[in-house]
């Protein structure tokens, strides 16, 4: 079936783009630099974050073929009361998490379309992409910003550079949706070494690819928040429709106040341990997809939602303990899913602005966890956003 993006939902998409005029952006990106040029140090701020409460999570399924359980297989948390409406589900409230401290690692200027969405770690440094303006900046650990290569020309209302990550040999790949003429919609790859990012991947039925993640056989899986499918991409660029299904569409109007125009389905994923895990941001789910032995995709298992109260889930992590660390960009907090299904809010406080992308850095000592600070809802509200890249340490 082809889910290519319909005149109304581009319109809605390029919209956001709009609502940033206000900012004086000029959203033609395309901007180069020097890797090792580095720009001002920005000072750190250190910020105590408000600790939530816990919620046992309710699941409902979203598909006639979806499941429900906890991480671990389970059928989840016992004793967890649920209200069912057509979008929400409702959950109780029984403990609180551990709590963790968030600093600023750099701040951006907004008013030069400076939105972090996508974010990579690699060699000890953060890569930071600005969605409106396609270009991308590394951020090493005590605040110094350089430009880091040429990423595609977007024109004024052309596109968005989304989700980001790093191969093993120090290649950056990063996700485009265009109508720029000229720059196809697809995912771009920065050669080690090189300067100018390239075309690596693309497909007819791809219509808005947002996150992009390797597995550790380095086969890479990219969601398409618009039409609701997942794609797998070869070393060599083979790109194939891996796993489609009407749960992972979106819908802007499903849990009010509807803040966007059009809708954001899947969003965040990452594989691992023989499943591909993901939210639909719209609708407030978390759920996994099983990897079969010969790599097509098994059943969708729910573990968490609908739920109109998680509506925003962007950017997903999974720790060395199996907990499944989410940014919620719509409430403007951190989550933590536990292996049992237990959803717990792990931060919250005004040093968030609408957080997207998160990485664990799993060299460091203790890990720390990354996170964009998009302030993409602050700007089309008409507020001054606090876009930043932001850094806590794990417990």
């Amino acid at each position: 079936m082809n889910r290519a993006l319909s005149n109304d939902h581009v319109e809605g998409m390029l919209g956001i783009v709009s609502m940033l005029a206000w900012l004086g952006v000029a959203a033609c990106g395309g901007s180069s630099g020097d890797p090792d040029d580095a720009g001002e140090q920005t000072t750190t701020a250190t910020m105590t974050t408000t600790m939530a409460t816990t919620m046992a999570s309710g699941t409902t399924g979203s598909g006639d073929d979806s499941s429900t359980g906890a991480l671990d297989g389970s059928t989840g948390s016992e004793g967890a009361t649920e209200t069912e409406t057509d979008t929400e589900t409702e959950t109780d409230t029984d403990g609180s998490a551990v709590p963790i401290e968030f600093e600023i690692v750099a701040e951006f200027d907004p008013t030069l379309g400076e939105l972090p969405e996508g974010l990579a770690l690699y060699g000890g440094d953060a890569y930071v992409g600005f969605a409106p303006v396609s270009r991308v900046v590394r951020v090493t650990d005590d605040g110094e910003v350089s430009e880091y290569g040429t990423w595609p020309a977007l024109d004024p209302d052309g596109g968005f550079l989304a989700g980001m990550t790093f191969n093993g040999d120090g290649d950056l790949f990063g996700a485009v949706f265009s109508t720029t003429p000229g720059v196809d919609t697809g995912v771009y790859v920065l050669r080690a070494g090189e300067q100018q990012a390239e075309l690596f991947a693309q497909h007819p039925e791809l219509a808005f690819p947002n996150d992009v993640k390797f597995d550790d056989q380095g086969l890479m899986y990219v969601s398409d928040s618009a039409a609701g499918q997942i794609f797998t991409v070869e070393p060599n660029g083979t790109t194939s429709l891996w796993f489609a299904d009407e749960s992972l569409v979106g819908d802007p109007a499903a849990c009010p106040p509807q803040l966007l125009d059009f809708p954001v389905g899947v969003n965040g994923i990452t594989p691992r341990d023989g499943f591909v895990y993901g939210v639909n941001t719209d609708f407030g789910v978390v759920f996994r997809i099983e990897v079969m032995p010969d790599g097509s995709a098994g059943s969708m298992e729910t573990l968490v939602g609908p739920d109109c109260g998680l509506t925003g889930l962007d950017g997903l992590a999974i720790d060395q303990e199996g907990r499944l660390l989410i940014a919620v960009n719509k409430q403007s907090v951190m989550l933590q899913v536990l292996p049992d299904g237990t959803v717990q809010t792990l931060a919250d406080g005004e040093i968030f602005d609408s957080p997207a992308s998160l990485e664990i850095a799993e060299d460091e000592e203790p890990q720390g966890l990354y996170v964009t600070n998009f302030g993409l809802i602050t700007a089309g509200q008409g507020g001054v956003p606090a876009v930043a890249l932001l850094r806590a340490s794990l417990p």
